[in-house]
């Protein structure tokens, strides 16, 4: 015979097993035993931790995961743009152009100058990722140095 009640659905399975782990976080944290105050009673903490539970678990229940992640994204966007200006894009394009010729530049010339075969070639690939590091944090404190003291006040006082 075929089964006549429904399989549970993921997204309930997946808030119970919230609730429970939220809940079992809220016994803990609420036991925990502290220096200034006593630990709080069993008979404090499992009504805490099941409303806290609960609540994560209608949550879970009531938006889709896909939901609570657009509506980060949405919120996170929201506020990138409230924070950051057309100075702040055009300024990081131009580092991360400077950065790719710095590094550019060094790599093609270590690997250009190779030689001793495949152990030279680990050689200049070692070298290569020191010096890269090495100048692309020189040349971001010197463009950080010209944008904050030359660019900045140009771009942002106009």
């Amino acid at each position: 015979m075929k089964r006549t009640h429904p399989r549970p659905q993921p997204r309930r399975l997946a808030a119970f097993a919230v609730a429970l782990v939220s809940g079992a976080a809220v016994w803990i944290v609420s036991t925990w035993p502290s220096r200034d105050a006593p630990s709080a009673s069993l008979g404090e903490a499992i009504p805490l931790a099941l409303a806290v539970g609960t609540i994560w678990a209608l949550r879970w229940i009531t938006e889709s995961p896909r939901q609570v992640v657009y509506r980060q994204l949405f919120s996170y966007f929201q506020r990138a743009q409230a924070l950051l200006g057309a100075p702040d894009f055009w300024f990081g394009l131009m580092k991360s152009c400077c950065f790719a010729c710095v590094i550019g530049t060094i790599a093609c010339d270590r690997g250009l100058n190779t030689t001793d075969g495949a152990e030279g070639v680990g050689r200049s690939t070692t070298q290569t990722v020191v010096l890269c590091v090495v100048f692309t944090l020189i040349a971001n404190l010197l463009l950080n140095a010209v944008i904050n003291q030359v660019l900045l006040p140009v771009f942002v006082d106009a």
